[in-house]
């Protein structure tokens, strides 16, 4: 009988858990949270078979709960009281997105107490990193992609938390943060990509249209009255970084400015 209630605990406890959760984790997660953690993220190791079931045993639970993916999941664990689509970003479980994808995902959807976006969220998986692992860049820019396709680039990273914080002003402030060198190159190199995420936005707004917001979300300040660009000037791959996206400002401006010299039609 002793071993047989032994089993019975371990059955019950057993299951996925997140990389917040300490080693021997006996935490009983919400089961959205169980079926997010079997879907594949940065680390994850497993048959394209076994992604695909995971995926699939996601979406189940999804259609036969109904669940409302704006709700928040009520989790034992306080920092995973989020909704699916934020736990989702936070947890890099990128393949998890793309099912979200097909349950009407609001890409701004602010979490109550911090007005987090779900890209304010891929930051905070970031912040949790010690070491680069040569599969997350990948997995940041799927979670871009998916959430591109519900909202406009400059939307997504135009959005600020309760802070006042951008993306790109949250991404600064970790460049600028005491954090593994091979963190923060991730980060510079990410950053970088997100900004031409914006740049090649061509549905709703011009190339100096796009240069014109990128220019106001690297000098906008949050409440603590910090800016892009001065947090950048904080350390050395910041410096070289702000280098660079001046360098890509005043490239598009040459540009614009050839263009409209070859549209200009003389006199006969």
């Amino acid at each position: 009988m002793k071993r047989h209630r032994h089993e019975l605990k371990t059955l019950t406890f057993s299951g996925k858990h997140t990389f917040l959760c300490i080693q021997g984790c006996t935490l009983k997660h919400h089961k959205l949270v169980e079926l997010l953690c079997s879907t594949p993220d940065h680390l994850s190791t497993v048959t394209a078979s076994v992604e695909a079931q995971s995926c699939a045993d996601l979406r189940d639970y999804l259609r036969k709960s109904c669940w409302d993916i704006s709700k928040v999941v009520p989790d034992l664990d306080p920092s995973l009281r989020l909704p699916i689509v934020h736990l989702a970003c936070f947890l890099g479980k990128h393949k998890a997105l793309e099912v979200l994808s097909e349950f009407r995902l609001h890409p701004l959807l602010r979490i109550a107490k911090t007005e987090e976006t779900p890209l304010h969220m891929t930051v905070q998986l970031l912040r949790h990193q010690t070491s680069n692992s040569i599969f997350l860049p990948d997995v940041v820019v799927s979670t871009v992609k998916t959430l591109n396709q519900h909202s406009y680039p400059i939307s997504l990273f135009s959005a600020k938390d309760i802070k006042g914080n951008s993306v790109l002003l949250a991404m600064a402030e970790l460049i600028s943060s005491n954090i593994p060198e091979a963190v923060t190159l991730l980060c510079v190199y990410l950053f970088r990509v997100f900004v031409h995420f914006i740049l090649k936005e061509q549905h709703c707004i011009t190339t100096y249209g796009s240069l014109h917001v990128l220019s106001s979300i690297l000098k906008d300040c949050n409440k603590a009255g910090q800016n892009v660009e001065s947090l950048l000037q904080r350390s050395i791959h910041g410096e070289q970084l702000l280098e660079y996206l001046k360098g890509l400002q005043e490239k598009g401006r040459l540009e614009m400015s050839s263009e409209n010299i070859g549209k200009t039609v003389l006199p006969p």
